[in-house]
């Protein structure tokens, strides 16, 4: 038992960053490592990762550049393997810090942890810090009130779907909007079952939720021009959160609303604000939460992977078509032994639908694409038409690629790989390559 306590290196395997930029497949590897555990640490052996875009963010660089190589991975949920201070051998707890998570096993300072009840779906306590946990502080920030109105874009994703549960159940009138992609309609249903107000990303029909209201306050988390619908719709005075930006593109607001109606924007980290908060502000946070889910207030949306599967994860959710949960093995499924109008029910028939296309071996599931570029590593689903390579014969520079694609329509982007989004900028190596393997179509 003192030994336990002891520093000490533990043996570990997990994905690891090897480089910032690129392709995932070129900066992540899956490796055993040896992780340092200090005498102060709380060791957990983790059950499940959320993948998000906080995640991508990390790899690339975004939040800081640690000692390479290090662990991916910004949320997720563990189990405390030894009494530790306030900690119990077997307490269920997540990490308050971008700390590496997609890993077997996590070394983190007591201070960083906070312990969540064993009641909880592993699947979703491991979301907690990227989803549940940022609505809670954007709506304490908003300062709304019942009867209030509010408007957001990216609906679909974990921080969208739970700021608009969350308001719902404090009588705030809350309308999400979900941006263009192929797999609009079935997202748009899916929070339509879950009691939501929420439609696409058509202006007339935004206006006509609110009738003669317009919302105080919106958020932005998809950035690209639906920011300039959020500011078109907000009142006078009115406020605009943002956090993450599911486009890769900066948040575009026309000056003259932001003049005219006198808007404020505020930046918002999930890490620092936590790292702010004091410890029992953010046990009660976790707790009023939990309370939450266990009385049917507060729904999750994601989808079971297995830990070895990550590129697929990665590709599925960076296109906004599920939430991914990273399983590590033997961890219990724990949602699928709950019944009736539980907290997972909707999320239950998204998994049959994920693991039946996994076991018919679905190209476009199976594939692996990377975003956006697996063209590079030849990992397209299905050869393209001559036609669409084509369009591609007289590229030899990467404006003149650049430009070929932003012609594209959409179906030509996805019979691509690519989802309707802004291309990153490919090095010379990776450019090279891409119009290599589009002439040879």
């Amino acid at each position: 038992i003192f030994f336990r306590h002891m520093a000490r290196n533990v043996l570990n395997k997990g994905w690891r960053i090897h480089s910032h930029g690129g392709t995932f497949r070129n900066a992540l590897r899956l490796e055993n490592f040896q992780t340092k555990k200090s005498a102060a640490d709380v060791l957990l052996r983790m059950q499940a990762a959320a993948v998000t875009q906080f995640d991508t963010d990390q790899i690339g660089g975004l939040y800081g550049s640690p000692p390479l190589p290090s662990v991916a991975g910004v949320s997720g949920v563990g189990i405390v393997t030894e009494d530790k201070g306030k900690f119990k051998e077997g307490d269920h707890a997540i990490i308050a810090a971008p700390t590496g998570c997609w890993a077997s096993y996590v070394a983190a300072d007591e201070a960083t942890l906070i312990k969540v009840p064993s009641s909880i779906p592993v699947e979703y306590a491991s979301t907690f810090v990227v989803g549940p946990m940022v609505a809670y502080r954007i709506l304490q920030a908003s300062g709304l009130k019942a009867g209030d109105h509010m408007v957001l874009s990216g609906a679909n994703g974990l921080i969208g779907a739970s700021v608009l549960q969350m308001a719902k159940s404090r009588g705030i009138h809350a309308v999400g909007i979900v941006n263009r992609g192929p797999h609009q309609a079935m997202q748009l249903e899916k929070l339509k079952q879950m009691g939501l107000d929420v439609c696409a990303d058509n202006m007339y029909e935004i206006q006509g939720m609110f009738g003669n209201s317009c919302p105080k306050v919106a958020v932005s988390l998809v950035g690209g021009s639906s920011s300039a619908y959020l500011a078109q719709l907000l009142a006078e005075d009115g406020h605009i959160f943002t956090c993450t930006a599911a486009s890769d593109k900066p948040q575009i607001i026309p000056s003259a609303d932001l003049a005219a109606k006198n808007i404020t924007i505020q930046g918002f980290s999930p890490f620092k604000y936590l790292q702010a908060e004091a410890a029992l502000d953010k046990d009660a946070m976790v707790s009023e939460i939990a309370g939450m889910i266990e009385a049917n207030q507060l729904k999750a949306t994601v989808v079971r992977c297995e830990f070895d599967n990550l590129f697929t994860a990665i590709d599925q959710a960076s296109a906004g078509v599920h939430n991914f949960v990273l399983m590590h093995s033997g961890t219990e499924k724990t949602w699928a032994n709950r019944s009736g109008d539980s907290y997972m029910a909707i999320d239950q028939q998204l998994q049959e639908n994920w693991d039946t296309a996994q076991a018919a071996q679905d190209p476009y599931l199976k594939s692996g694409r990377e975003q956006p570029w697996d063209i590079v590593e030849g990992s397209m689903a299905d050869a393209i038409s001559p036609q669409l390579a084509a369009k591609f014969a007289g590229v030899s520079t990467e404006e003149e690629l650049m430009a070929a694609i932003e012609a594209l329509s959409f179906e030509e982007k996805r019979q691509l790989g690519l989802p309707d989004l802004e291309p990153v900028v490919l090095t010379p190596k990776e450019l090279k390559q891409a119009v290599a393997e589009l002439k040879q179509q």
